[in-house]
């Protein structure tokens, strides 16, 4: 029942239970100690009483007649060797004994009676021995606890009387705050579940505090701004995709239009080649989007495996090479260096960054992959084409972006490789970055992976292995 209660609610209960037992512990320890401090108070009282007595004992003077000190003390006697009443006090007098406790000479004992022949209890009985002449005396000093009862009774009353006032405080109390408290949180609430799908610009009230509301409706706001940015994302990239998609279907479909209003003196084998070229676009296009859709919705690698880079780096090379035999790609700085990873996706990377830089170099490529000190394994694609300016090193990583004025030379690339390069390598632990060239012209593209295994291999990055072509020449 309490567990579907609110959290106002529930904290009222939990807050009132919590100082109910607290309190009913502490009144209880109160009444214990207050009764136990009287009652030692008492006692000490009724020892120095006795202690006196028996000073006079010891000094030879035996009072025929004792008076007792204040209202809580009942009675007095003293008794010779054999136990017989030699001297009392006035209100009883002639009475036998009231116990028959008989301490050593010097020591004292006290206890509690419950009745004595002057009335009903509870007592306070102290006996003290007292030698004389080689003969053992007793003392006996009885004190009423009628009062300790007494204001045992009164703090009783007042803790009875006081303590549910006190929780009807908390309560209220308790009730009150965690209200206030909480409203901010209705606030929150109300205002979330009226954000829809097209209102994710709304925001949630943040209060003015640092406290866990004030952090919640804060995360709160950074989900949404992350959701809102994700929705633009999807939606750029639904017209970026459409777009992409349009242009080769619209230009298969004018070719196709135009070459059949005259079917007779069409070029059939250039019209397939060139429509085998869309054709392949649209391929290589709808494989990037695949691989994306793939990777957004598996974060961890699907696979992994010790992966020997400079082989895949040097196969790549060799299929970059391109048909126009006016570029060269300088690869002598390949080391060898191992990575755990998968090979697929890592071959694509490399794959990306070669035909970029094969896209947009004027004439030479330069490639170096080495192991540092650093545990890390360095790969470095750079080109001497027109480069990238500073502002764009981060944008040409976003998915169907396209450079016009520094990459004007861009064709038939949809915008989706460096996005891609980069997404797997951040899957892989790794970074990819865009920086200057080390001559100062063109653009390089640096991978920084952790290496396997934190194992540094000591090469010099310029001497070729004997798997390191010292350069491939296009002619």
């Amino acid at each position: 029942m309490i567990g579907r209660a609110g959290i106002r609610t529930r904290s009222t209960l939990g807050a009132t239970i919590a100082v109910m037992i607290a309190l009913s512990a502490g009144a209880v320890l109160l009444v214990t100690v207050h009764r136990r401090q009287l009652t030692s108070e008492l006692d000490g009282a009724a020892r120095v009483h006795a202690a006196d007595i028996a000073t006079l004992l010891a000094d030879g003077a035996l009072p025929t007649s004792l008076s007792v000190r204040g209202a809580d003390e009942a009675l007095v006697q003293i008794l010779d060797p054999t136990g017989k009443v030699v001297a009392a006090s006035q209100n009883i007098s002639g009475e036998l004994p009231v116990a028959a406790d008989r301490p050593a000479g010097g020591r004292t004992i006290s206890r509690q009676a419950d009745r004595l022949p002057i009335g009903d209890g509870p007592f306070l009985l102290v006996a003290r021995g007292v030698d004389i002449s080689g003969a053992t005396y007793t003392v006996l000093v009885a004190s009423s606890l009628g009062s300790v009862d007494a204001s045992v009774r009164s703090l009783t009353t007042v803790l009875v009387l006081g303590l549910p006032l006190l929780l009807v405080m908390v309560s209220v109390t308790t009730w009150i705050v965690v209200g206030r408290a909480l409203r901010p949180v209705e606030a929150i609430r109300s205002q979330t579940a009226s954000i829809t799908a097209d209102q994710l610009h709304r925001r949630v009230p943040e209060p003015p505090t640092t406290d866990e509301i004030g952090r919640l409706a804060r995360t709160m706001n950074a989900m949404l701004d992350r959701l809102d940015r994700s929705a633009q994302q999807q939606q750029r990239f639904v017209a970026d995709a459409s777009h992409e998609f349009r242009s080769p279907l619209s230009s298969i479909r004018q070719q196709l239009e135009v070459e059949l209003r005259d079917p007779d003196h069409t070029k059939w084998p250039s019209v397939a080649s060139d429509v085998l070229d869309e054709t392949m676009r649209l391929e290589l296009l709808l494989d990037n989007l695949l691989f994306l859709a793939r990777d957004d919705a598996t974060s961890p690698m699907r696979a992994t495996a010790v992966v020997d880079l400079d082989d895949i780096v040097l196969e790549e090379v060799h299929r970059a090479t391109p048909a126009d035999q006016s570029k060269v790609i300088d690869a002598t700085h390949v080391s060898a260096a191992q990575v755990r990873g998968n090979t697929d996706e890592l071959r694509r990377v490399i794959r990306n960054l070669l035909e970029n830089a094969v896209r947009h170099a004027d004439h030479d490529i330069n490639v170096s992959l080495g192991e540092t000190a650093s545990e890390s394994v360095v790969l470095r694609v750079a080109d001497d084409g027109l480069g990238i300016r500073p502002e764009h090193r981060e944008v040409i990583f976003e998915r169907f972006v396209r450079l016009d004025e520094s990459r004007a030379r861009d064709e038939g690339g949809a915008g989706l490789g460096l996005a891609i390069a980069r997404e797997v390598v951040r899957r892989h632990g790794g970074t990819l970055e865009a920086e200057d060239s080390s001559g100062g012209v063109g653009a390089q593209f640096v991978i920084r992976l952790p290496s396997l295994e934190g194992r540094v291999i000591e090469l010099d990055a310029g001497t070729p292995t004997d798997r390191t072509p010292e350069c491939f020449t296009l002619r």
